[in-house]
């Protein structure tokens, strides 16, 4: 009976030793060294840097064809008026013009067709 309990005795020392948190002094087996996350903290710092440094490159190219588009868009509009204008102005020669034919037209039509003549 006494081999019982010293089993038993050892059963709960296991038990206890495996319900016991490691020591806290030092990394953990399983775990990554301090020296590697600090290596993976500068190489993720560096990948930032430089897509930070892309982006700002994209974006300097972004506002300068922005740039671009907007004085094309001003000279587009500028010569948009000056179409109006013109558009505008040949109208009024159409008008001009419609008018004219209407009046060389009625007198065409009187000289086909001419007034009875008194009696």
């Amino acid at each position: 009976m006494a081999d019982k309990e010293e089993k038993s005795d050892q059963d709960k020392s296991s038990t206890d030793a495996s319900n016991r948190e490691p020591p806290k002094t030092g990394p953990n087996p399983g775990s990554p060294s301090p020296g590697s996350a600090a290596q993976r903290l500068r190489q993720n710092l560096v990948a930032v840097e430089k897509s930070s440094s892309q982006l700002k490159g994209r974006g300097d190219w972004v506002y300068k064809e922005n740039n671009d588009l907007k004085a094309q868009v001003k000279e587009l509009l500028e010569k948009n008026a000056e179409l109006n204008s013109e558009v505008q102005s040949l109208r009024g020669d159409i008008d001009f013009a419609t008018t004219e034919l209407e009046t060389v037209n009625k007198a065409l039509l009187g000289l086909m067709d001419p007034p009875p003549l008194a009696e």
